[in-house]
């Protein structure tokens, strides 16, 4: 999905004024990062970090919610 999702940002965050919100739906049987996931949205992030909008994210694992407040702080 990471490989759809870059391209299709990047198009959307050129063409529109301001920032771009999101709504990320954590797949039931998403079972989270790995170390070369976790860089590869860091860098993510920061190249892009003046163009994200509100971010909803929606989960349905308790683990969902706590890591959903730890990249808050992020």
């Amino acid at each position: 999905d990471y490989d759809r999702f870059v391209p299709l940002f990047e198009r959307i965050a050129a063409i529109e004024q301001g920032t771009v919100p999101m709504v990320i739906e954590l797949a039931p049987d998403f079972s989270g990062w790995d170390l070369g996931g976790i860089w590869r949205d860091l860098r993510f992030d920061v190249m892009h970090k003046d163009q994200f909008g509100r971010i909803a994210i929606i989960g349905t694992s308790d683990w969902h919610e706590w890591a959903t407040k730890l990249s808050d702080v992020l």
